[in-house]
């Protein structure tokens, strides 16, 4: 897979670039000169969400880029806006929305549908000069665009664990929430200590709580009272009824008397025992209302006083509101640690799954073994198929790790070949690092010539690297110049 040309513009501004199979310098003899912009057009214009640099705005830009497959066949990407993109193959168009499309759109580009792959091309095939020469297995490729070695090895061994994962995902949200109580938490801590508020934050929500509750119980009293003066009403209509109808009852030997309300068993006893107990209830929802309207009157007069001084300040209010919320700092701990168990036994899963017997775990330690020591690290041949996810970058020191990564971005490239059958560009941006030398650079491009003579290689550098190596000078502003390399 080549890039043969870009072609970039802007209002009345354009520039093209062409490119060449083997070693490709983007040069100039000074910084800022636009080798690094130039380098995030081509990304740019292959789909990526990457930004501009400084004094220039990418997204504002329209970008075409001709790009040559291993099987001959040319597609046109074209990138107008930020949020859509066109890809002609042998004269079939194609539309893509970005971002949502992004993958689809790569599926096309580097013919695979493995998400886990297409998500890790990038942190593969591209180094950038800020964070590029220090991610080595996870981390940032360039803005928000992630490379995950794990993911990667997986994709590339047709391994797949999503119930694994999605645990881990659900484990790692609920660390971060809790991560983010315990600082309210603590917080909250030491508001009480340094203020005493928590004391009187503590007691205006119980004096709160014991309004409500009052009103509550003043509602079931009140109910309970309604209900009664119904029964009374109710039997009162019911024995007035029986006067009214003048009821006539036949006894055995025939006598026939008039019934009345003195005749009915009991009837005055029950309306007398339902007005006793509303009688038990009136003291209680008095002393009901009296408490509610002593303790609305202590808020009432609180509210008055406040408002004489001046206006609470946000981070006032705020203080105020955090003593309302009862968090032990202790409690959220033991929380946090938990996960993090949990956690760390989902990530040994996942490892263990990833990598038992796995020929390309075993296959890309084997390269990287081999380019460290040619590279002149004298332990790389003692280092284990774990190394490959290590994070313990400090113990490297400047020129190791650049070696390093530059050893480890060579293995992925190789065994993504092997998967996918396809050679991808190697874009490098400032290779050289502080304490990189000559000698360490000419060893890596030795390495490069030697090992990846069929894959196109894109450097942007002040520095030459290689004898007859396609240069593309760059003079002042990108879109300043009007030259067509």
């Amino acid at each position: 897979m080549k890039i043969k040309s870009i072609y970039i513009s802007e209002g009345m501004f354009c520039t093209e670039r062409f490119f060449e199979s083997g070693f490709n310098l983007i040069f100039s003899e000074k910084n800022s000169a636009g080798k690094t912009t130039l380098m995030r057009c081509i990304l740019y214009g292959l789909g990526y969400a990457v930004p501009g640099t400084r004094n220039f705005r990418i997204t504002s830009c329209s970008i075409k880029i001709i790009l040559e497959k291993d099987d001959g066949t040319l597609l046109t990407i074209n990138r107008n806006t930020s949020d859509s993109i066109e890809v002609t193959d042998n004269e079939e168009q194609f539309s893509y929305s970005l971002p949502v499309q992004s993958k689809a759109l790569h599926e096309k580009i580097f013919g695979t549908d493995n998400e886990d792959i297409l998500n890790n091309l990038l942190g593969a095939m591209y180094v950038d000069q800020e964070k590029g020469w220090t991610l080595l297995n996870r981390g940032k490729v360039i803005a928000n665009i992630h490379f995950n070695i794990d993911e990667l090895i997986r994709g590339l061994s047709g391994r797949s664990c999503p119930d694994l994962i999605i645990r881990k995902r659900k484990v790692e949200e609920n660390l971060k929430k809790y991560k983010q109580i315990l600082n309210i938490a603590e917080y909250r801590e030491s508001i009480a200590s340094t203020t005493g508020s928590l004391t009187q934050g503590s007691y205006n929500r119980k004096r709160l709580l014991k309004l409500e509750q009052l009103k509550v119980e003043k509602d079931l009293i009140e109910k309970e009272i309604k209900r009664l003066d119904e029964n009374i009403k109710n039997n009162k209509k019911t024995i007035e009824l029986i006067d009214e109808m003048k009821l006539v009852i036949r006894l055995n030997n025939g006598e026939e008397i008039c019934v009345t309300r003195d005749m009915v068993v009991g009837a005055s006893n029950g309306i007398d025992l339902l007005r006793a107990k509303k009688k038990m209830l009136i003291p209680r929802l008095e002393k009901n209302l009296k408490e509610i309207e002593g303790l609305e009157l202590e808020i009432k007069e609180e509210e008055q006083q406040l408002s004489l001084f001046p206006s609470e300040s946000l981070a006032d209010v705020f203080d105020k509101k955090m003593t309302d919320i009862n968090i032990s700092p202790v409690d959220v701990n033991k929380v946090i640690n938990d996960l993090k168990k949990k956690k760390k036994a989902l990530e040994d899963q996942i490892s263990r799954f990833t990598n038992n017997e796995n020929d390309v775990t075993q296959s890309m330690i084997k390269t990287i073994r081999k380019y460290m020591e040619e590279l002149g690290d004298s332990e790389a041949e003692k280092m284990k198929w774990n190394y490959l996810f290590t994070n313990n970058l400090k113990e490297l020191s400047g020129a190791m790790l650049h070696k390093t990564v530059f050893s480890f971005r060579l293995a992925y490239i190789i065994e993504i070949e092997k998967v996918l059958g396809i050679k991808l560009p190697i874009l490098m941006d400032s290779p050289r690092g502080r304490e990189v030398d000559d000698n360490n650079i000419g060893k890596m491009m030795e390495i490069l010539k030697r090992d990846f003579p069929n894959n196109q290689i894109i450097i942007a550098s002040i520095y030459n690297y290689v004898p007859n190596e396609h240069v593309i000078k760059l003079e002042g502003q990108l879109l300043n110049q009007t030259i067509i390399s």
